[in-house]
C-alpha cells in the first residue's frame, strides 16, 4: 500500500523538490546582488575620499544604489513572509491529516 502511495505521489514530490531548488537559487542570487550593491557603495565612498567624484556625482550614484538595496531587502523580507506562511499552512495540513487518520476505523 505504501509503495503504491509513493508511486502515485512521486510526481508531486519531484515537482516540490524542483520548486524548492529554484527558490533556493533565487535567494542565493538575491544575496549575491545585495553584496554587490554594498561593495559598490564602499567603492563609491572610496572614490569620494580620493577626490575622484564630486559631491553631486556621489549623491546621485549613492541614491541609486541605496534605492536598489532597499528594493532587494524588501523583496527578501516579502519572500521570508511567504515562506513562514507556507510553513504554517503545511503544519495545519499535517494536523488535519493526522486528525482524519485518527477518525477512520
Amino acid at each position: 500500500m505504501f509503495l503504491l502511495d509513493k508511486l502515485l505521489t512521486w510526481p508531486a514530490s519531484g515537482l516540490l523538490w524542483v520548486v524548492e531548488e529554484l527558490q533556493q537559487a533565487a535567494q542565493e542570487q538575491q544575496a549575491a546582488e545585495m553584496e554587490q550593491v554594498q561593495g559598490e557603495l564602499r567603492e563609491l565612498h572610496l572614490q569620494l575620499e580620493r577626490g575622484e567624484l564630486t559631491e553631486d556625482e556621489f549623491d546621485a550614484r549613492e541614491s541609486e544604489l541605496l534605492d536598489r538595496l532597499e528594493e532587494l531587502e524588501a523583496a527578501a523580507a516579502a519572500q521570508e513572509e511567504e515562506e513562514e506562511e507556507g510553513d504554517e499552512d503545511e503544519e495545519e495540513e499535517d494536523e488535519n491529516e493526522d486528525e482524519e487518520g485518527d477518525e477512520q476505523p
